[in-house]
């Protein structure tokens, strides 16, 4: 139970560290975001960690294995397509 509770504390700081950073590109001010960046990255690792937590409670042996595999592809692909989408996104349109 303290897993869950633990994981939705750390994605309601990872949230509002992306709201700071989001606050801060908008604004045009590099240290607001260098702060929502640095809040974000305190809820994104612990969030890691609890998600590990959980995944290892539910799942045993091979499961485990392959359930820790798909945790972290998962996240490294959405790394992945953050770079391109985010550059396209901010790029400037012609026409």
């Amino acid at each position: 139970m303290f897993d869950r509770k633990g994981l939705v504390g750390f994605t309601i700081i990872l949230t509002i560290g992306q709201l700071i950073f989001a606050i801060g590109g908008y604004e045009k001010t590099y240290w607001i975001m260098i702060l929502g960046r640095f809040v974000f990255g305190l809820g994104g690792e612990c969030m890691t960690v609890a998600q590990s937590a959980i995944v290892s409670q539910w799942f045993k042996g091979n499961e485990l294995q392959f359930a820790f595999g798909v945790n972290l592809s998962v996240a490294r692909v959405g790394s992945f397509i953050n770079g391109p989408v985010v550059t396209a996104i901010a790029s400037p349109k012609e026409g």
